[in-house]
């Protein structure tokens, strides 16, 4: 797989943010970005043009779906809503008519992780269906 140039965690938990951005690195991500949700720093961020987003959500209040939407709006990144298991399917349903952001439960693996980014890798850089 070819190197991506960066992703994005957004996450208040520091085990989660940092556990993730290893597993990043260890794909080949050479710039992981970890931010806390305040989103100060979010819009520099992103001027960077992350390929890839992830979201440390929990329930999929109107402040989170309304956040995940316009991070869709305003960027080309391959997003994904990290969540417990216990709110996996209200994010599934909410974000149902939104194919190209995808839903993950946590924990995740180093796998799970894996097969996300070469999935959204391949259809990012080859235009393939997801």
């Amino acid at each position: 797989m070819k190197s991506l140039s960066s992703a994005l965690v957004l996450s208040n938990n520091f085990i989660v943010s940092s556990t993730l951005s290893r597993m990043l690195k260890k794909l080949g991500i050479k710039k992981v970005f970890e931010i806390d949700t305040d989103f100060k720093a979010l819009s520099n961020i992103l001027s960077s043009k992350p390929e890839f987003i992830f979201l440390d959500q929990k329930n999929p209040d109107y402040t989170s779906i309304e956040t995940v939407l316009q991070l869709n709006t305003f960027s080309n990144a391959q997003i994904a809503v990290l969540t417990s298991s216990e709110y996996f399917d209200d994010w599934q349903q909410q974000m149902d008519v939104y194919p190209d952001i995808s839903i993950l439960k946590k924990p995740l693996s180093g796998k799970e992780v894996e097969e996300f980014i070469t999935k959204k890798y391949t259809a990012f850089f080859y235009g393939e269906a997801v």
